[in-house]
Order: C-alpha cells, then sequence, then structure tokens
C-alpha cells in the first residue's frame, strides 16, 4: 500500500468512522470518543473523518487520515457517473487538503437498497463512477453496500468490486449478540456467511470488507 505508518508497516485496512458531532441532537460524537478511536496499532489504521481539521492528532499518533462522502446516489439521474466521480472528487479537494494532501482511501455512503436490486441503469452508472474515481482521481475506494446476502447481479458485482472494496453492511446489535449469550462464534458464524453471499456473485473475498 502507498500510505506507511511512522513503523514502516502497512497501515492496516481498518477503517473507524470518527465524524464529531458532540453537540447533535440525537448521536454525540465527541474529541474523548475520537481520542479513544485515534489509539496506536502497529503500523497504523485510518480514521474516517468529516474533514481534515484532525489530521496531526491521526498522522501524530501513527495513523492515516481517510475521507468521506455521504450522499453516492442524489443525483444520479441528472448526471453520468464520471460527473459524479468529479462531484466526490471536489468534495474532498475541498474538505480534505486544508491541511495536507488529499487522502488516498474514500468511503462512500451508501449504495442504493432500494435503486440497485431493479435498476439495471443505476447499476451500469455506479459502476462508472467508481471506475472513474479508481482510474481518474486515482482513490482506493470503500463503497458502502446495505445487502448481506445479494442474490443477483453477478457481473455488476464484479465490475464494481474491479473498481472498489464493498463494505458489507453486517450490522450485529447488542441486543442481538446478547440473544446469543455474547457468543463470539455466532457473531464469526454472521460475518462470514455474509462475506459468503458476495463470495456466490464472484466477488474476491480480497475486496470485502466488514461494516
Amino acid at each position: 500500500m502507498a500510505l506507511l505508518a511512522q513503523s514502516g508497516l502497512a497501515v492496516e485496512k481498518r477503517f473507524d468512522c470518527a465524524a464529531l458531532c458532540c453537540d447533535c441532537a440525537e448521536e454525540h460524537f465527541c474529541e474523548t470518543h475520537f481520542d479513544h478511536l485515534n489509539s496506536r496499532t502497529p503500523g497504523g489504521h485510518y480514521l474516517v473523518m468529516g474533514t481534515d481539521s484532525h489530521r496531526a492528532k491521526v498522522v501524530g499518533n501513527g495513523n492515516a487520515l481517510a475521507a468521506y462522502y455521504d450522499t453516492l446516489t442524489e443525483g444520479w439521474k441528472k448526471m453520468t457517473g464520471a460527473a459524479k466521480a468529479e462531484v466526490i472528487h471536489k468534495a474532498v479537494l475541498k474538505n480534505y487538503t486544508k491541511t495536507g494532501p488529499r487522502p488516498e482511501w474514500l468511503v462512500i455512503n451508501e449504495i442504493s437498497a432500494g435503486m440497485w436490486p431493479e435498476e439495471p441503469n443505476y447499476r451500469k452508472w455506479l459502476v462508472e463512477v467508481l471506475a472513474t474515481l479508481k482510474t481518474k482521481y486515482r482513490y482506493s475506494v470503500v463503497v458502502c453496500a446495505p445487502f448481506t446476502h445479494p442474490g443477483a447481479h453477478d457481473t455488476d458485482w464484479q465490475a464494481v468490486s474491479a473498481n472498489a472494496y464493498v463494505g458489507i453492511e453486517c450490522y450485529l446489535s447488542g441486543k442481538l449478540i446478547m440473544e446469543q449469550t455474547n457468543s463470539v462464534e455466532w457473531c464469526e458464524k454472521m460475518d462470514r456467511a455474509a462475506k459468503t453471499g458476495f463470495e456466490k456473485r464472484g466477488v474476491p473475498a480480497a475486496k470485502l470488507l466488514l461494516v
């Protein structure tokens, strides 16, 4: 990988989302929470943040900054995939180049759960977005996917994974885990099943991440 932590080890493909919003009405994420996620690890890991204002703290702990984009599907019927990729790129330049260079890694939320299964034009558009981000703008992309057992569209999933990592949204709530008597084995089983669902569509295991 291109990004190296101070130790010289490759940065681990672990991405902790750390969008600060301490005064938010419902979900509070404050400096103390950020400090816990920004822990030192061998080689470092990625902090996915809303801007680059905390870059010094991230890098100072041997970690790396990753960019975040929240509205992937917005405007998909009004612009080409290449045009949307340019919108995303400009947003990254605006928010992540004030304190240093543009991050290599970009985490995008999220493939539309409604459009992907039914709209072939949406799938084609999405592949163009990701291909443009990879080939023209040279990002390493993680695109979040709200599916755990995709049942079709093998060619499209393979085209997505050719240009991005797929972040499988396989959330296991505290309530569910408690109902399974806090079984680590059960959690691992659920995670393996989610990965297997994408592997059956032809997505390489190396291009799958768990969210």
